[in-house]
């Protein structure tokens, strides 16, 4: 699915380990690594919004009409989710319940990740489909259009 034109959006599928949250992001604020940023999404603010989506994915899949979007990082192993934060957060949490006995959530939402984890085929965390962008700036056009309302109709 992937090729060498980097002028366009495409659809690409991606390991869940390639994919890195981005630091930029205003969300991410004064945080300075990728452990960081996934503990801010189990922490008291996300937590049970985070394990709730675990659960769902576990169960339903992503969804197939949102895909996240993703900019090629520094390295050709690395892809920076500009939108889908929570869900990579889940991801990473499903695909590597052992990442959990380090984050803030409490024993008790460990526990439903763990079984949500074993309830899932893994095969379906192996790779998944995001929407590549060639440029930040193109990303974040449908990024704001999605997340600032009506837009005099043209957001969603």
């Amino acid at each position: 699915m992937e090729d060498n034109n980097d002028a366009e959006s495409k659809v690409v599928l991606l390991a869940i380990e390639s994919l890195v949250f981005d630091l930029e992001n205003p969300r991410f604020k004064g945080l300075s690594d990728q452990l960081e940023a996934l503990h801010s999404f189990c922490n008291d603010r996300y937590a049970r919004k985070t394990v709730n989506l675990a659960e769902h994915i576990a169960k339903n899949g992503l969804n197939p009409s949102e895909l996240m979007i993703v900019l090629k990082g520094k390295s050709r192993r690395q892809n920076i989710v500009l939108e889908g934060n929570r869900r990579l957060a889940a991801l990473k949490l499903l695909s590597l319940p052992a990442r959990l006995n380090e984050t803030p959530l409490s024993s008790a939402y460990r526990a439903r990740i763990k079984a949500a984890a074993r309830s899932m085929d893994a095969e379906e965390l192996k790779r998944i489909a995001c929407r590549r962008m060639p440029s930040r700036e193109e990303a974040n056009a449908w990024i704001s259009l999605k997340h600032t309302g009506e837009n005099d109709r043209a957001g969603v």
